[in-house]
Order: C-alpha cells, then sequence, then structure tokens
C-alpha cells in the first residue's frame, strides 16, 4: 500500500486530505534546547554565540528556516561578535528586506502574506495590526476583535455585526496558520493568540514602511496610523504644539510621562492602556477630550 504525505499550512486543507484513515501531525516550532544545537551546528560553538543564543531564538521563536538563514548570515561576517548580534535582533525586518541572505526567507513569508484569501475584505489589515502589540505578546480574541471593529478595519451589513465579522476574520487568520493559538476554549475557540515571532518582525517592517504603525521613539511618529509606547528610552510626551494623526495608541511596560502623549492624539479611536505599569489617576484628566474615542482599556 502506498502513502501519500501533504504539506499545508491551512487547517481546512488538512482536515479534507486527513478524512478516513487519514492522520494530521501538527508540526511544532523548535524548543530553546534544539534551536541552541542547530544554531551550533552552523556556527560552532564561542562565547559570543552561548550570549546571544537566546535573543536570537526569541526573534525566530523556534522557525528552523529562520534559524538558518540567521546563522548563515552570521556565517558570512569576518567576526562574530556581540555588536554584529545584537544589531541582527533590532533590525531583523531591515535585514529581510536588505541582506541577500534573507531572501529566501523573505520569499517564504511574503507568500504567506499574498496568499490569505481574497473573500475577507481588510484581512491582510488585521493581520498588520497584531503588530501594535510587542512581539511575544499573547493576544486575547476579545480584545483584538473589538479593536479591529473600533478601528473600521471590517466591513458588516444588516444582516451582520461588525463583532460577528471581526469574530470570522480571526477565525480565518488562526486557519490559514498565520496566528498562533495559545489558549483554547472547552468548545476549541482560541481564546489567546500571538503572532509567529519572525513573522511579527516581517509585519512590523511592513507596516512601519508603510507608515502603519511606529514605536514612540520615532522622531516623524506624528506621521503615522497606529503609535506603540513600550518601555520608551524617552519619558517626555511630545512637544506642546505637536500634533499626531494617530488612530490608535497602544501602551505597555513603563511609560513615564510619555503615557499623557494621547492627548495629542485627537484621532485617536483606541487606547489601549491595559499593559501599562505605570498609570496614574492624573494621566486620565484629558481623556474626555477625545470624541472620535470607541475603545478604552485601562486593565
Amino acid at each position: 500500500t502506498g502513502r501519500l504525505i501533504v504539506t499545508t499550512t491551512i487547517q481546512t486543507v488538512a482536515k479534507v486530505c486527513s478524512r478516513g484513515n487519514g492522520y494530521v501531525h501538527n508540526m511544532e516550532a523548535l524548543d530553546n534546547k534544539h534551536s541552541k544545537e542547530l544554531l551550533e551546528a552552523v556556527l560552532g560553538e564561542s562565547p559570543v554565540l552561548v550570549r546571544s543564543s537566546t535573543s536570537i531564538m526569541n526573534r525566530c521563536g523556534g522557525h528552523p528556516n529562520a534559524l538558518l538563514t540567521m546563522a548563515n548570515y552570521l556565517q558570512s561576517k569576518d567576526r562574530i561578535t556581540k555588536s554584529v548580534c545584537e544589531k541582527l535582533c533590532s533590525k531583523l525586518g531591515f535585514c529581510m528586506e536588505q541582506e541577500n541572505s534573507f531572501k529566501e526567507l523573505q520569499k517564504v513569508l511574503m507568500s504567506t502574506y499574498k496568499s490569505l484569501p481574497k473573500g475577507f475584505p481588510n484581512l491582510k489589515t488585521c493581520l498588520l495590526y497584531i503588530c501594535v502589540f510587542p512581539n511575544g505578546c499573547n493576544i486575547r480574541r476579545s480584545r483584538l476583535i473589538r479593536r479591529w471593529s473600533a478601528e473600521g478595519y471590517v466591513k458588516h451589513d444588516h444582516s451582520r455585526s461588525a463583532l460577528v465579522v471581526a469574530e470570522d476574520n480571526f477565525n480565518k487568520l488562526v486557519e490559514q496558520s498565520t496566528i498562533w493559538p495559545i489558549d483554547t476554549s472547552k468548545d476549541a475557540n482560541v481564546k489567546t493568540c500571538r503572532a509567529y515571532s519572525i513573522f511579527h518582525e516581517f509585519l512590523l517592517y511592513m507596516s512601519m514602511s508603510a507608515k502603519f504603525i511606529t514605536s514612540f521613539d520615532n522622531k516623524d511618529r506624528r506621521d503615522y496610523r497606529h503609535l506603540l509606547i513600550q518601555n520608551t528610552s524617552n519619558s517626555k510626551s511630545g512637544d506642546d504644539e505637536e500634533k499626531s494623526r494617530a488612530h490608535s495608541l497602544t501602551i505597555s511596560g513603563n511609560a513615564g510621562e510619555a503615557v499623557g502623549y494621547f492627548a495629542k492624539c485627537q484621532l485617536l479611536r483606541v487606547l489601549d492602556l491595559e499593559e501599562c505599569k505605570d498609570l496614574e489617576d492624573r494621566h486620565l484628566d484629558d481623556i474626555h477630550k477625545l470624541w472620535h474615542l470607541k475603545y478604552l482599556s485601562v486593565g
């Protein structure tokens, strides 16, 4: 008897192919032990690699192709130093766009992005929007779909509400294996998810290049649609005359006085302070001035 093996990232295809006596094997990411062994198999053991391997593995998220690509890139350097590893991890999106070593990986990630079904309006925008959350952040389904709805990124009609359409978009992204289910309920609904680490880096660079998402440390932040503040080194909330066109502001970690930057975002629809660690009552004094606000979370 013969056997037919089909590989796919689409869960519905896997289920159809496994009808009868078939079996679906879900591939898992490499754990840290095997990720480190893969890096060492290409680069050998070195004190620098031992110190930098954790940050490299965090960026790759156990993705074998990403690990091999980063290892081959480092191998092409004259010396593997701490600064070379740090620069790679901090500018991974740029490297995927510019460095020849990353061309094949970029093709794989771009193919995943472009292959999203066209029957779901704004599905690609909904996927890019996940990058407003920090890489590695577990995102609640309800939090995400409510934000999509508040942003106007889901098209609905009289027969279905915006939240129902957003739910369909979420399920489609899970089905396409573009987001990773972390926790599921008893009825198999995904409760929390995250973007695959290497895919998150790729999507974030695309978003920044299109002036869709950026961090608070970017001096041109006022021109971007969505703003992320995460443990910022810039504690000031900006110039007094500064006005931002941001429609969403997401703050996590310690932000200092930058917490109050939302007052400069008069077009703000979404203000998410759920993960902010140094939020105080005084920071919310001017929140009544946000006339366009549709979603607020203060944790």
